[in-house]
Parts: C-alpha cells; sequence; structure tokens
C-alpha cells in the first residue's frame, strides 16, 4: 500500500466517510489496496461498501466483503451504475476510488463535492494521477491539515 497523504488527513478521510451512506471504489482500487472502506480513525458509523467492478470480480477474500451489506456491482455502463448507486444510496455516496472512477462522476456532472487532499511535500513514490477538476468547480474552502491540505469544491452557483 502506498501512503499518498499524512496521518492527519487519513483520520480526515476517515471522518468524510461517517458522514456518508456508502463509500465507492472502482475494481482496481481493491486489486491495488485491498482497503477496509470503514470507518477506524475518526467516530461514527461506517458507510456501507459498494465496489464497481467493470469486469468479472475475482472470488478472493477481499477485505471490504467482511461488511455484511458490502454491494458488487459489475457493469461497465456507468449509467446503469449511477441507477443502483441511486436507489441504493440514500442520500448520499462518497466516491473513494481512483482516478477513473472518480473522473467518471465528474465527467458526467455527478457530483456536489470535491475534497482534493495535497500532501506537501509529495511521499515517495511520486506523483499519482489525480482526476480533472471540472470547469465548473469552485473553491470554497482550504483546510490546512498538517503537512497536507484540503482543497473543498463544490459547483458553480451551488445551492444547499
Amino acid at each position: 500500500r502506498l501512503m499518498i497523504s499524512g496521518q492527519t488527513a487519513l483520520v480526515y478521510g476517515h471522518m468524510l466517510r461517517a458522514q456518508h451512506e456508502l463509500i465507492l471504489v472502482g475494481g482496481n482500487t481493491i486489486l491495488c489496496d485491498d482497503p477496509q472502506l470503514n470507518v477506524r480513525f475518526s467516530s461514527g458509523p461506517s458507510p456501507r461498501p459498494v465496489v464497481w467492478w467493470t469486469r468479472p470480480a475475482p472470488k478472493a477474500p477481499f477485505r471490504f466483503r467482511a461488511h455484511p451489506d458490502a454491494l458488487e456491482i459489475q457493469h461497465s455502463d456507468f449509467e446503469e451504475v449511477w441507477s443502483i448507486l441511486r436507489q441504493q444510496a440514500g442520500n448520499s455516496v462518497l466516491v473513494e476510488g481512483g482516478p477513473t472512477t472518480q473522473q467518471a462522476f465528474i465527467d458526467l456532472n455527478r457530483w456536489d463535492e470535491i475534497h482534493r487532499i495535497v500532501h506537501h511535500p509529495h511521499l515517495s513514490g511520486g506523483d499519482l494521477p489525480a482526476p480533472l477538476l471540472p470547469s465548473n468547480a469552485k473553491l470554497i474552502k482550504t483546510i490546512p491539515l498538517g503537512n497536507d491540505t484540503v482543497f473543498v469544491y463544490q459547483p458553480q452557483n451551488h445551492q444547499l
């Protein structure tokens, strides 16, 4: 596993997890990191894990499968995935997957907030690709967290 941010940002990420009903990652994140997708470094409930597989899912005992309500979606069409998420999500989905998964939601304008964590200086392992910010992203908040900074964006003219 490659750490791309510091401990304080890890706690922040787990705080975000506790505020959402679902947490979604793509199959590549599962294959590379085998994340637990739960809340461990903050207080609050763990979200229901959702994994989006665009190819057949391996039968391996991945850690997210320990959650009794884990949901696996095997589909290559984003609109089908979106439809399933809308039925399952209740009020909120945290898309914590890699850049390909995140970019799919951004490209189809299925986002209402982006939390981009940047570590200074970059940790070993080089720069990892990040999704492109949408053209209507407006920076609304900057949060310093030790050697990390969180940049929070919302769509331009966003109404809460």
